[in-house]
């Protein structure tokens, strides 16, 4: 048999695991982009640069960068510029940007593109290589694959996710063998990250494809069928990605696991960008107000806290107090995107709890409740 080197990438909704919140990322509207000199020319076009990878972020979106309109503002970064300096790295020296909140999601909404609050999940990584020269299979671990790791998270931030590597120690190495995440054995893997307490978890493999993949059953009672040809020599990386028992799948070809690596990452951040970031909605707003009933506001502290919650979400505009009865508030949002989107917005921080039945289900029209 040929070798091949694996690292198969996949991704683990885990809502279920208690205490799974969002991370707050900061940074979004900062980018670094490493140029030759402190020149006017460098600077020129470092900014337009800066502002690409800042709209990429905060969109979540890769492809709005073919649009005529956002090359347009791009053109002219300068304009909602708010600062910027220079700093010697290894790396070499970068031009660092900070740009206007307000005139970056302005953008966004006048072409219609979606805007990605800082409250993102968290992701778990585990991954599984096979050496493509010993056939060896070993977890990734930074003693052994520093630069895989380093890359991987480089990729991740550039994006504006955070993900995470599981530390090894002798709890991780007793519960998670390289079989468990060659295979995707999906109960372990979750059992094992529920200390780390993330949102997702991720495992993997990656493999270089030198011969065509063993045939597949296809629909109904047809024999076995070989699958449409694979590209070959190439290194593939296959990624599963599930949510309460939803499965999604898919893989990258390139031409070096590093580039692999980055994207499977691409990848992963668009399908969280499409679950969480908030399609703009044109109109007046009307129809895009909705009331919501919260629990447990007993005090001016917790009525503070709750109302800078709320206008901290990207998917709200507006928030005003229509009842105060007891220990519960009533508040009418006005949203940029649909009712969905705020279930999804509180769903990535435990602080509110949604109402659901005895089985789990979400409950409509039921107070939700604040846990401070």
């Amino acid at each position: 048999m040929r070798m091949r080197c694996l690292l198969f990438l996949t991704l683990l909704l885990i809502g279920q695991i208690n205490g799974a919140k969002a991370a707050v990322v900061e940074g979004l509207y900062n980018a670094s982009v490493v140029v030759d000199d402190q020149s006017i020319t460098a600077q020129k076009k470092a900014v337009k640069q800066a502002l690409a990878e800042v709209l990429v972020k905060v969109s979540g979106n890769r492809g709005l960068l073919a649009d005529k309109e956002i090359k347009g503002y791009i053109n002219n970064a300068q304009n909602i510029l708010l600062a910027y300096t220079y700093e010697s790295t290894a790396e070499g020296l970068l031009y660092k940007a900070e740009f206007d909140v307000n005139q970056v999601e302005s953008i966004l909404r006048s072409t219609g593109f979606s805007i990605w609050g800082k409250h993102r999940p968290q992701t778990l990584v585990w991954l599984a290589i096979e050496d493509k020269d010993t056939g060896t299979r070993q977890l990734l671990t930074d003693s052994e694959h520093q630069n895989l790791i380093d890359l991987a998270k480089q990729t991740a931030n550039s994006r504006g996710i955070e993900i995470a590597f599981p530390i090894m120690d002798l709890t991780d190495i007793q519960r998670v063998s390289v079989y468990d995440v060659w295979s995707s054995y999906t109960q372990n893997l979750v059992e094992a990250s529920e200390r780390y307490g993330t949102e997702y978890v991720m495992s993997g493999r990656l493999f270089y494809r030198t011969e065509q993949p063993v045939s597949s059953l296809l629909e109904g009672d047809e024999a076995l069928q070989q699958v449409e040809p694979k590209k070959l020599n190439v290194w593939v990386l296959e990624w599963l990605i599930t949510r309460r028992g939803t499965f999604d799948s898919g893989e990258v070809e390139a031409s070096s696991p590093e580039d692999a690596v980055q994207k499977a990452i691409d990848m992963i951040t668009d399908k969280l960008a499409a679950k969480y970031a908030i399609e703009a909605i044109a109109g007046d707003g009307s129809e895009n107000k909705t009331q919501i009933v919260i629990g447990n506001i007993s005090s001016l502290t917790a009525y503070v806290d709750v109302l800078e919650f709320l206008t901290n979400l990207s998917v709200v505009i507006d928030v005003t107090l229509v009842e105060q009865q007891g220990g519960f508030s009533t508040f009418e949002l006005e949203l940029f995107g649909a009712k969905e989107n705020l279930d999804e917005a509180f769903r990535l921080d435990n602080r509110i709890e949604s109402p659901r039945d005895g089985f789990s289900q979400p409950e409509v029209n039921k107070p939700y409740f604040w846990r401070p």
